[in-house]
């Protein structure tokens, strides 16, 4: 999608250069709650997810009195950048990124 760029705490979060390492959707075409959201990690290690989504999506901008469709950027710690990950089943993702902290069940 479109380069989101945000600076949080005096640290920069950019699509554009960190490293996508899932991404999934939600709704389809004309699905007002529709959202496409990924998570991220930057060239130093840190976390954040980023996406966008229609006027019924967590992603709503308000304006007046309706929504409108938006985009947003939430840094992460690495414990919530896992757990999304496993709420998503993306065991390639886990296996690369957090190895240090994962173990035989």
């Amino acid at each position: 999608g479109d380069e989101m760029k945000r600076i949080i705490d005096g640290l920069t979060y950019n699509t554009e250069t960190a490293t996508l390492v899932h991404e999934w959707g939600v709704g389809y075409g004309g699905d007002f709650g529709k959202y496409d959201e990924g998570i991220y990690v930057t060239k130093s290690g840190r976390w954040f997810r980023a996406g966008s989504g229609g006027p019924a999506s967590h992603y709503a901008v308000r304006v007046d009195n309706s929504y409108i469709g938006g985009s947003g950027l939430i840094p992460l710690t690495e414990d919530e950048a896992l757990r999304i990950l496993e709420d998503r089943d993306a065991i390639r993702a886990i296996e690369t990124y957090f190895d240090h902290l994962i173990k035989e069940a």
